[in-house]
Parts: structure tokens; C-alpha cells; sequence
């Protein structure tokens, strides 16, 4: 407490005792009164107390991993069907007008443009022809609090040398406009496609029975508040013992989760999901949010392995 308060404290109670001496002699009585110390709590102690917001968040009860990948592979089918047509890319007002045929409006009209510059030398070249396109993942990520589909793509281009040309295409959209698309050529991971025998995608589930048990299990704000008053740190005995209990395989990223949410993990708000076969086979990735004051927010990618059924690890973004 700095010494302002400290003479604001002494001022309020001198006067008090003056007041108390005077009803003592005029009335016999000794007056009763209180002295309002929250008047001299620290701003940090109110921004404490100062409720956070609440964010917008994915329901997943409410979202089918099977439906999603079925329509995923219809957009890829029209794609193939796109592509395998050169007349669709002898400009890129050509492409754009096809890849509306199949997203709607696009947001930004550098979108595909964009786009066709990064697939010129394939789209130019006499010995190099389209050959497929494949779904490398897929989800449901939230766009101004409204909810949108993610999809990446793989365009494989080959030479008569036998060269591929790969193109990894990163796309969100609604129900009727392309939002975002991003190109990576020659990504270094371009194998593990997903296909409609992927069985195994409809974990949704299995995420959600294991991440509300450690929800429910390692959440303790009566934890996080002491350890607060001591300095936060990860070495904290008690900290180390709830660690030890959250089920998942790597540990570290915990830590910073728990301190973000103030012990309170059911303030952490599903933002994104993402699933795909890279860089293991059955993996996906699911980001939330986690509101730290009035305006500021911290995101965190929780990876899960669909085929053991077992969260892997929390990252801070």
C-alpha cells in the first residue's frame, strides 16, 4: 500500500475517534460507525474481482465429423471435376468464376488471383498436366462468432519427367462465400490424405468425455489463488501434485492453461477444430480461447489422438 492510502487510512480514523469523543460527551452513548476501507483497495485487487467475459464457442454436440468429411469430399470431387477442365484455368478470372461455382462469392476478389499466380508454371507449361486433388483435413473453426468450415486441399500437378508439383490449399468458407485461401507449394507433407474409409474420424465424443473429465477433476481456483499470493510458479508442491493427475501424455503446456483460466478450465472456449492424418495418423486439434480481461485473449491447440483416444499435449499459441 503506497503512502497516500496510508495517510487517507490515519485521516479517516483520527476523525472517527473525534466524532466518537463528541457523541460520547454530548449523549452519554457511544456512537456506532464504519470506516469503508474498499474506498482504499489497490486497483489490482478490483481488476481481480472484475468478472471476465464470456466468449462464442464451437458446440460439438452439434457438429457430425462424418457429415463434414462427406461434404468435404463432394467440394474435392468438384474440384477434380474443375481442374481436369483447362479452360477453367487459362485465366484467373476463369478459375475465379469456376471456384464460385463451388464456394459462393469470394470475400476478396485477390483470393484466387493469388492463387493462380502460385500455380502458373504448372498451368503454363506443355509438359506439365493437372492430376488430382485430395483432402488433406478438414473442421469447423468461427469467423465473427459464426460458424465456418475448414478445409485443406492437395492439387498434384506432374511433368513428363515424372516431377510432382504439389500445392496445399488452406480454404475457410460458409455456406455461400469463400472467406480465406492460402497456397503452399511443395508442401513437405502431402501423403497422408483423407479419404471416405477414415472409419475412425468420429471421435468428437471420446474428446469431449476426456476433456470435460480433466475440466471437472483439475480445475481448483481456491489453488491458483494461493498459489497467486505466493508468486506463480509451476514448481509450487501443490501445483506439481494436480499436475500429476491430468491425463495427458505431455504435461508442460498444462501450466500455462491453468494460470490463464485462473484454476477455472471451464473458462477456456472451444474455438476451432481440425482433423487430419499429419503428422501421425488420426490426429486432431482443437483451439480454444481463454479470455484474460475485458479485451485481452489467449489462444491454446489441444492435440488429440483420435486412434488411441488420448489427449497428447496443450500448446500456448
Amino acid at each position: 500500500m503506497n503512502t497516500k492510502k496510508k495517510w487517507l487510512i490515519f485521516w479517516a480514523v483520527f476523525l472517527g475517534l473525534i466524532i466518537g469523543g463528541a457523541g460520547i460527551i454530548l449523549t452519554g452513548n457511544f456512537p456506532q460507525f464504519t470506516i469503508p476501507f474498499g474506498w482504499f483497495a489497490s486497483g489490482e485487487e478490483k481488476e481481480e474481482q472484475q468478472e471476465l467475459p464470456k466468449l462464442a464457442q464451437l458446440n460439438l454436440k452439434d457438429i457430425s465429423d462424418p457429415e463434414i468429411l462427406t461434404q468435404s469430399l463432394d467440394k474435392v470431387s468438384e474440384v477434380n471435376a474443375l481442374l481436369d477442365d483447362r479452360n477453367n484455368l487459362a485465366s484467373s478470372s476463369a478459375l475465379t468464376e469456376a471456384m464460385s461455382n463451388i464456394y459462393g462469392q469470394m470475400q476478396n476478389d485477390q483470393l484466387v488471383f493469388n492463387l493462380y499466380r502460385e500455380l502458373y508454371s504448372a498451368i503454363y507449361s506443355d509438359n506439365t498436366g493437372f492430376v488430382e486433388a485430395n483432402l488433406l483435413g478438414f473442421g469447423k473453426t468461427l469467423q465473427e462468432d459464426k460458424m465456418t468450415t475448414v478445409e485443406r486441399q492437395l492439387w498434384t500437378f506432374a511433368d513428363t519427367a515424372g516431377n510432382r508439383h504439389d500445392f496445399q490449399l488452406d480454404l475457410i468458407y460458409s455456406d455461400d462465400t469463400l472467406l480465406s485461401l492460402t497456397t503452399t507449394a511443395n508442401p513437405s507433407d502431402n501423403t497422408n490424405i483423407i479419404t471416405a474409409d477414415d472409419t475412425y474420424l468420429d471421435k468428437t465424443a471420446d474428446f469431449e468425455t476426456a476433456w470435460s473429465d480433466i475440466v471437472s477433476n483439475n480445475s481448483d481456483e481456491q489453488l491458483f489463488q494461493e498459489m497467486n499470493k505466493d508468486g506463480l510458479n509451476p514448481d509450487q508442491t501443490e501445483f506439481q501434485a494436480l499436475e500429476k493427475e491430468v491425463d495427458i501424455t505431455d504435461k508442460n503446456g498444462f501450466y500455462d492453461l491453468f494460470v490463464a483460466t485462473r484454476g477455472d478450465l471451464r473458462k477456456a472456449y472451444l474455438e476451432s477444430f481440425f482433423n487430419s492424418n499429419s503428422p501421425t495418423d488420426g490426429l486432431t486439434t482443437y483451439t480454444y480461447r481463454v479470455p484474460t480481461s475485458q479485451t485481452d485473449v489467449e489462444s491454446f491447440t489441444i492435440s488429440y489422438d483420435r486412434l488411441n483416444a488420448k489427449i497428447l499435449s496443450i500448446t500456448k499459441n
